[in-house]
């Protein structure tokens, strides 16, 4: 990969100097076909940028308009490697959901490739595709990307909502990181299961992980972005980014659960991306586990067991231990104990509000 800025002083055909010099002295194109023993055709494709400049050529226009045979042989490796370039960022801008980006308020307005490619830049706090890659080059190691060598669209959704995530909670302050009081508050975030509406408990979880120097971001993905949750160090501070992909009550507590359970068990130095299934391994185990019995603790698991496909039972149940029926189902579900399809009637769904 060519490391240079992304814009080079170069970026202009050599062509277009011909082209300016030929004016200035009154020449036309016609007269250097003629010079260079050449059609009109292959000239315009020349002057345009669409045909090499060699040798012969090379000694032909220093000539024609002046310069040096190697000035007019540099112009134009210049320019191809230029025209590498900014081949290079449009398949790498490509990665990006643009579009919705642009809709959803991620990036501004940007009606061609060269400008979504400026906008895909500074979203990402870069001035170079170069540097780009440098920061994310083992985003699949640190963000369970691990199945391909090469980055795809759904990484790049991914990418583009773990970013915007992050310039979200840079705008919220919150108290220093403590690991020991976010495990003293998780009876108080365990009790907000037990509301129905985002409006009661998404201010009162922030606010909770707030104390504990978590900053908590909800996030709605673009399409292509398959993840639910992740987690991360921003500046010193843990993120918890939720995207409510499944619009369900079950999932949306266990990943708040899955995701604590990476801050608390976890190092500070990975980054933790779930979704459908390519979080694999020992730790993202011990944060499936951690929010299986926060949510159901131990001693609850035999009764659990014995509920069956009973929504009556389940409420009592879960009136009982103190979370919504709803996440009940969703660990009964999981465990196999009733089908994907018995009882999703206790679930609380969730819609975007457009």
């Amino acid at each position: 990969m060519i490391n240079a800025t992304f814009i080079p002083d170069w970026a202009v055909p050599p062509g277009a100097t011909v082209r300016a010099l030929m004016e200035k002295r009154g020449m036309t194109p016609r007269d250097l076909s003629g010079y260079l023993r050449t059609t009109a055709e292959d000239i315009e494709h020349l002057l345009d940028g669409n045909y090499k400049i060699n040798a012969e050529i090379a000694q032909g226009l220093s000539g024609f308009v002046g310069g040096s045979p190697s000035f007019w042989l540099t112009r134009e490796a210049q320019y191809r490697a230029s025209v590498e370039r900014v081949e290079i960022a449009k398949s790498w801008a490509s990665l990006f959901p643009v579009s919705e980006m642009v809709r959803m308020g991620w990036l501004t307005s940007a009606s061609d490739h060269l400008s979504q490619i400026h906008a895909c830049l500074a979203f990402f706090g870069v001035g170079t595709t170069d540097e780009w890659f440098q920061m994310y080059s083992n985003a699949r190691d640190q963000a369970a990307f691990r199945n391909t060598s090469k980055f795809e669209s759904s990484d790049g959704a991914v990418l583009a909502w773990l970013r915007k995530g992050e310039l979200e909670a840079q705008k919220q302050s919150c108290r220093k990181w403590d690991r020991q009081e976010l495990q003293n508050r998780l009876p108080a975030l365990r009790a907000l299961t037990r509301f129905s509406h985002p409006e009661q408990f998404i201010p009162q979880l922030q606010n909770i992980l707030k104390e504990c120097g978590v900053r908590v971001v909800i996030l709605r993905p673009t399409k292509g972005c398959k993840a639910h949750g992740a987690t991360f160090f921003s500046n010193g501070h843990p993120v918890v980014l939720l995207s409510f992909r499944y619009l369900s009550d079950d999932q949306f507590w266990f990943t708040v659960f899955h995701e604590i359970g990476h801050l608390i068990l976890h190092s500070e130095t990975k980054r933790f991306v779930e979704g459908d299934g390519s979080a694999t391994g020992n730790e993202e185990n011990e944060a499936n586990e951690f929010a299986s019995f926060s949510l159901i603790p131990r001693e609850y698991v035999q009764a659990l067991k014995t509920l069956g496909a009973n929504g009556r039972a389940v409420m009592r149940f879960a009136k009982d231990i103190g979370i919504a029926p709803g996440i009940v189902v969703g660990q009964m579900q999981h465990q196999k104990l009733v089908t994907f399809s018995q009882l999703n009637n206790l679930k609380q769904r969730y819609k975007w509000a457009d």
